[in-house]
């Protein structure tokens, strides 16, 4: 697998943890889970990227960085 496929496991992984701790009930452990019912929405997605981030590529500041140079570069040549 490559880096960029471990990254995005590991989003998903995450994701569905959010899911999934939505549908549990800690107060009755024993209670049976409906597992047609467990949906992983955009907001897991959301919050698995803000606790997964990047660790085999650029940080996210150096991304926004160099975005923004790019579109400084380009506006004063293309």
């Amino acid at each position: 697998m490559t880096d960029f496929g471990v990254e995005l496991e590991g989003v998903v992984r995450s994701a569905v943890s959010y899911a999934l701790n939505r549908q549990i009930s800690f107060d009755d452990l024993t209670k049976p889970l409906d597992e047609e019912s467990i949906k992983v929405t955009m907001d897991d997605f959301l919050n698995a990227l803000h606790e997964v981030g990047p660790a085999f590529g650029a940080l996210m500041d150096d991304l926004e960085r160099r975005r923004r140079t790019y579109r400084f570069l380009c506006s004063e040549f293309c």
